[in-house]
């Protein structure tokens, strides 16, 4: 009761009141208090024949499904890599987690760091410690070569811009800055 999802375009953000933009119409509404989701889109530096990103779920859903044992190399470290990466070994495919030289996943400490990388080993991730200097047709090269036939990056997310376009406070990357009080 009182909450209402009206999925679209904020157009207008007024003392009061929400004007947003549906596929149908503008639809305003009244609110004293408003949550707004502004949702994100994958932010990478990493292109190539190989590479597909994660906001391409029906191309990765094919290529995946083509080749069934083929390996894949997950970049970046955090949340969503090794999420990815877990999710990939659990079908008995070969996956690599790809992390810059000297990263603790998740940003852990030493002793914890260690307990997710023997974790990792144990569910069927190698991750490799390696600086990415370009990927082409026959996978990740760069102190290492990682032969792979797909790459996906999760390096990061980029925030939607409507958040500073609203005025929001937001954090060097974009995201809605959370006040210490949520």
């Amino acid at each position: 009761p009182g909450v209402h999802r009206v999925p679209g375009r904020v157009a207008a953000l007024r003392a009061g009141s929400l004007e947003i933009w549906t596929p149908q119409d503008t639809v305003s509404i009244d609110a004293a208090h408003v949550l707004l989701a502004t949702g994100s889109t994958s932010r990478s530096l990493f292109e190539g024949p190989q590479v597909l990103h994660l906001d391409q779920p029906q191309a990765m859903r094919e290529r995946l499904r083509r080749r069934p044992d083929a390996p894949v190399s997950v970049i970046g470290g955090g949340t969503t890599g090794i999420e990815v990466a877990t999710a990939l070994a659990s079908t008995g495919r070969p996956v690599t987690l790809v992390v810059p030289p000297e990263h603790r996943l998740l940003g852990l400490g030493a002793a914890d760091a260690h307990w997710l990388d023997s974790h990792l080993d144990r569910l069927g991730v190698s991750v490799v410690r390696d600086t990415i200097q370009h990927i082409d047709e026959h996978g990740i090269h760069g102190l290492h070569s990682t032969p792979t036939e797909l790459v996906l990056p999760c390096t990061g997310f980029q925030a939607s811009p409507a958040a500073q376009a609203l005025g929001l406070p937001t954090q060097d990357r974009g995201q809605v800055a959370v006040l210490p009080t949520l």
